[in-house]
């Protein structure tokens, strides 16, 4: 699953500030599914210049550690 999340992390770089903006504008409807502060969190990080980076390294670190796969079932 490293891959793929790094894909679409990657893909998805250039939008960054304009999903984080999108994210903000959608905070009060994900209180029906979700818990909105949670969301409101990742749009604050997704606003920060180089948080994708980030992010992409902290996967790759963990990929490359071995750390076991957390997963909800099967």
């Amino acid at each position: 699953m490293t891959a793929p999340a790094l894909l679409a992390l990657e893909s998805f770089r250039p939008l960054n500030a304009i999903g984080a903006n999108a994210m903000h504008a959608l905070t009060p409807f994900v209180g029906v599914i979700g818990d909105p502060s949670a969301f409101a969190t990742l749009a604050a990080l997704l606003e920060r210049r180089g948080s994708v980076e980030a992010i992409c390294l902290m996967i790759e670190a963990r990929a490359r550690a071995g750390s076991p796969p957390q997963s909800g079932g099967a």
